[in-house]
C-alpha cells in the first residue's frame, strides 16, 4: 500500500488479477442505473422495470442513494439485453446505464 503524492488519505494498492475477478464476480450481472429527470423510489421503479425488460431470470434492485441503484440480474443475457437495448424509458423518463 503506497500513499498518493504524499497524501496519507489517498491510497494506492495493487490486487492480485484472480482475486480482484472472485471480489467482482458477485457483481457480474448488475448494472448500475439512474432515472433521468425524476426523483423515483424503489417501488415505483421495481415493477416497470420487471414490465419493460422482461428478465428471464429475476431482478434484484438496491437504493444506492442519490437516485442510483444497482440493479442485479441473475441471467447475464439479461444484463446484455438490458445494455444492447438501450434507450430505455420508465413512467416517461429515460435511464442512463452503466454495466
Amino acid at each position: 500500500m503506497d500513499f498518493v503524492n504524499g497524501n496519507r488519505l489517498h491510497l494506492s494498492f495493487e490486487l492480485d488479477k484472480e482475486y480482484y475477478k472472485q471480489m467482482c464476480a458477485p457483481w457480474r450481472e448488475s448494472v448500475i442505473l439512474k432515472v433521468i429527470g425524476s426523483d423515483i423510489g424503489y417501488k415505483a421503479l421495481h415493477t416497470p422495470l420487471l414490465q419493460v425488460w422482461k428478465p428471464s431470470g429475476s431482478l434484484v434492485l438496491l437504493d444506492l442513494g442519490q437516485g442510483c441503484f444497482l440493479a442485479s440480474l441473475h441471467q447475464l443475457e439479461d444484463v446484455e439485453k438490458v445494455i444492447k437495448k438501450e434507450p430505455w424509458m420508465v413512467q416517461g423518463h429515460y435511464l442512463t446505464i452503466r454495466p
